[in-house]
């Protein structure tokens, strides 16, 4: 309904939207409404930290209000997957996988992709 009424009022056209469905029952489909409502009010947001990032972005924002059409993040998704889903990052990369250079890897590539990044984290996790 929020869509359409975007649309009604010309904001966007939402010609087409994404719809997940999730096939679980009865009890399982609760657990989970009853999970997302509580997740999104506990949630929070580093304000100070968004606030300066979308300064950085002026009158950047698309149409709605969002900074990027996560849409657009499918192929830097992809890229990843195949190239760093379950491996090891010494036989993936030809440098020293340290959280810096890998953090300096995906900064590259998102550009290189044509993506709008202005900063990329990197963690360790205790295991590695």
């Amino acid at each position: 309904m929020a869509a359409r009424d975007l649309a009604e009022e010309g904001v966007s056209d939402f010609a087409e939207l994404d719809c997940y469905v999730v096939d679980v029952d009865e009890d399982q489909a609760t657990r989970i409404v009853l999970a997302d409502n509580r997740t999104a009010d506990i949630g929070s947001y580093d304000n100070e930290e968004l606030l300066a990032l979308l300064e950085t972005l002026g009158d950047e924002l698309d149409d709605v209000g969002f900074v990027l059409d996560y849409r657009a993040l499918a192929g830097f998704g992809a890229w990843l997957d195949e190239k760093f889903d379950h491996q090891h990052l010494n036989d993936r990369v030809g440098f020293n996988p340290t959280a810096e250079n890998m953090t300096r890897l995906l900064y590259e590539t998102a550009r290189n992709m044509g993506l709008p990044a202005i900063a990329v984290s990197w963690s360790e996790t205790p295991k590695t």
